[in-house]
């Protein structure tokens, strides 16, 4: 891990401007409402509900978003959650969004994504499913993390992930962020954890 002497140059100017009062501002109250309708394309009722028929209660999501600005900035997926219930006719996900904790429904999810795939933990029994879901509800009152440092009460959607993985079975080992020199894991990452792919929208993942 570096320390402050081994940073270049601009990482402490770009930590200073992710903490600044105009750049906290522009993440809470512009970002989220920046739309770019023309990276949509839907995903099929029929496809929403094969992936449905597979998802079982703490499967991690990964979404790549329709409209949002992130689809943009990130490579890959830009969203992630995890499914906290399962009943016959609707599922309830868990998530990190600008306005903090929520769930939604599969099909919500799958509407606001162009791009969904299904990932579940390697060898995991009802005792460690119970605990991450346990973990994930008890996030209710956490702020989103809109300076992503990671540690404290407030978390992103991938914290939201790999925080609530009891016994810490995914295995992820953040990297250094090139501009801030802060620890970081995306949610294009967590293709590289201790999981299996379950489902892919595209098909293009095996399983």
């Amino acid at each position: 891990m570096k320390d402050m002497k081994e940073m270049t140059w601009h990482q402490p100017f770009f930590r200073w401007l992710l903490c600044s009062v105009v750049c906290q501002w522009f993440i809470a109250k512009c970002l989220p409402h920046l739309r770019f309708d023309w990276l949509g394309r839907d995903i099929p009722r029929a496809k929403i509900a094969e992936g449905f028929a597979l998802l079982r209660r703490n499967d991690v999501i990964l979404t790549v978003s329709t409209v949002g600005l992130s689809a943009l900035l990130t490579r890959g997926f830009d969203h992630a959650a995890r499914c906290l219930s399962v009943w016959p006719t609707f599922a309830v996900i868990g998530e990190m969004t600008i306005k903090g904790f929520g769930d939604v429904t599969w099909t919500t999810l799958c509407r606001h994504a162009r791009r969904v795939v299904i990932l579940r933990t390697r060898g995991e029994d009802a005792l460690y499913v119970s605990n991450c879901v346990h973990r994930c509800w008890a996030l209710q009152k956490a702020e989103y993390d809109t300076k992503f440092t990671a540690g404290d009460h407030r978390k992103s959607c991938v914290e939201l992930v790999t925080e609530t993985d009891a016994g810490d079975r995914l295995g992820i080992v953040p990297r250094r962020n090139w501009l801030t020199g802060l620890p970081y894991v995306t949610p294009q990452q967590l293709l590289t954890a201790n999981m299996d792919v379950i489902w892919d929208s595209d098909g293009v993942l095996d399983r």
